[in-house]
């Protein structure tokens, strides 16, 4: 293909004639055209695609037809070249930008997923302490009723020791026995007539200080529970 010589001849060689008034709107002459890319023409004015397509893919046939023959087109041929290569660096620095902005969202990301794994585990090692006070508490609540019925059978005991004729020992007496066949004394009853009164004694002693203590570690237990229920609705 022999190149044109002037802007006129290279556009009425490719059908592009209709276009000439605009481009010389903008004092754009062949060695400025030549080094047009999509976009320079897309600024220009000539917002047809087809028009466009036609017009890079003329200008990327006539620099790769032949070395221009002369100095004027020698300085097209490297305004091409350094259009290209600004405009390959303009793309490249809007991808680093999108890779930059890829990467602080995915950093967002990994610093969320990391949050929300520390709250998970948080809350999965306070269920479980949760869960261990919880059979703690039964525990000691199936404990308490142990020392509940040694307490009553205890108390049997001593009641039948004291029997009277009065009224009083009979109503101790009647109220005992109750409490008893209620409560399932008899585990106990039978080692209790072995002892000795003041034996007896200390033994109901000993049955309610237990009971007193696991009622207070009852009460500590269930202190605890709301501590962390309080703890829960706060977080």
């Amino acid at each position: 293909m022999v190149p044109s010589q002037d802007l006129a001849e290279f556009l009425e060689q490719f059908g592009f004639s209709r276009y000439l008034p605009l481009l010389e709107e903008q004092d754009i002459d062949l060695r400025i055209f030549l080094t047009l890319t999509e976009n320079d023409l897309k600024e220009v004015g000539i917002t047809l695609f087809g028009p466009k397509r036609k017009m890079t893919s003329a200008i990327a046939r006539w620099h790769s037809s032949a070395p221009p023959p002369s100095d004027a087109l020698e300085q097209a041929y490297a305004d091409q070249l350094e259009a290209e290569m600004q405009e390959m660096a303009i793309q490249l620095h809007k991808k680093c930008e999108e890779l930059q902005l890829l990467q602080g969202q995915v950093s967002q990301e990994r610093e969320l997923r990391t949050v929300m794994e520390s709250c998970l585990m948080d809350d999965k090692m306070a269920w479980r302490r949760v869960h261990k006070e919880l059979l703690d508490t039964r525990e000691l609540i199936q404990e308490t009723g142990r020392a509940l019925q040694k307490v009553q059978a205890c108390e049997a005991e001593l009641v039948s020791r004291l029997r009277t004729d009065s009224v009083i020992g009979r109503c101790l007496e009647g109220r005992a026995r109750a409490r008893v066949e209620t409560g399932g004394g008899d585990v106990c009853k039978e080692g209790l007539k072995s002892l000795s009164l003041s034996e007896l004694t200390a033994k109901l002693e000993a049955y309610h200080d237990e009971m007193g203590r696991t009622l207070r570690m009852i009460s500590e237990g269930l202190e605890r529970l709301t501590e962390t229920e309080k703890a829960w609705a706060h977080s």
